[in-house]
């Protein structure tokens, strides 16, 4: 299903968009690279999705460059916002029940605000920008780290337990 619709329906969307003489912006994901390495990825390093989500993402990604339209890849990651279900939610509902959270400590990455993606989309439009672009807020953490800090702006007192992602025992690999 993930390659569906994160695989296949982009090409569509291309040809749409191809035939309409439209400029198609799509986003995408870090989940595309393997995580192991150990600093921000270019758009050129490469690709190498460990799990069926990051390999569907890079086929969309791959359908719609041949595709032929004029397009705008944003790769991104570890979205939160407010608006849908998102990692900073969660916790906090967690949180806000007493839950015990455990949560990865080996996996860093860099948590984007949506808002902050999308006045960084409408930037790169207005500066006509094409082909792929990677777009993250700055600075890093773990999941871990990230959650503790979102625990402790909100004001809570709940212990946040370090784990490993094999620890975890989630049944798709996440990139490092």
């Amino acid at each position: 299903k993930a390659m569906e619709i994160n695989g296949k329906a982009p090409g569509y969307l291309a040809e749409a968009c191809k035939a309409a003489d439209a400029l198609l912006v799509h986003y995408s994901t870090d989940f595309v690279f393997d995580g192991a390495l150990q600093q921000p990825y270019r758009i050129d390093d490469r690709t190498n999705p460990l799990s069926a989500y990051g390999s569907s993402k890079l086929e969309g990604e791959r359908a719609i460059i041949s595709g032929g339209c004029r397009l705008l890849i944003i790769r991104t990651s570890w979205l939160y916002g407010p608006h849908g279900r998102n990692f900073v939610e969660a916790i906090l509902v967690k949180a806000q029940k007493g839950e015990q959270l455990k949560v990865v400590n080996d996996q860093v990455g860099r948590p984007t605000y949506t808002v902050d993606l999308s006045e960084a989309t409408l930037r790169l439009l207005d500066a006509q920008a094409r082909g792929i672009a990677h777009f993250a807020n700055s600075g890093h953490c773990s999941w871990h780290e990230f959650a503790e800090e979102i625990v402790r702006q909100a004001g809570l007192s709940v212990s946040v337990e370090a784990l490993s992602s094999a620890e975890l025992g989630r049944p798709a690999q996440r990139p490092a």
